[in-house]
């Protein structure tokens, strides 16, 4: 952010120096001028360079870990279902011993009496 703000106010500098008139006194400021302007635009640019890697970077980053977020929620809910699996086996075996087979039909009313 400051490094924005440099190059603005050399930029700004620059360009009064420029619209300004030009003799034997403001060549060496113009020149002064125009160096710093590009050492700052040089600083600038690297700086935004370096920024934009930085953000992709921390693009990925937060791909992988969402990512593995994903795994470990996965592997929660699969881990829930298993043990609901098994319980519910385990429920189902414990009532089959309880209740009679589906093959088997109970004698209707009108044969128990």
């Amino acid at each position: 952010m400051s490094y924005r703000i440099e190059y603005d106010a050399y930029r700004c500098d620059l360009e009064d120096l420029n619209l300004g008139p030009r003799d034997t006194s403001t060549l060496p400021k113009l020149e002064q001028a125009q160096r710093t302007f590009q050492n700052q635009r040089e600083k600038y640019e690297k700086s935004r360079n370096d920024l934009s890697v930085k953000l992709k970077l921390l693009e990925e980053n937060k791909v992988k870990v969402l990512q593995h977020q994903l795994v470990l929620f996965h592997g929660a809910v699969a881990s829930y279902n298993t043990s609901n699996h098994q319980h519910l086996e385990l429920s189902l075996q414990q009532a089959s011993t309880k209740l009679p087979m589906p093959d088997t039909e109970p004698p209707s009313w009108l044969e128990e009496s």
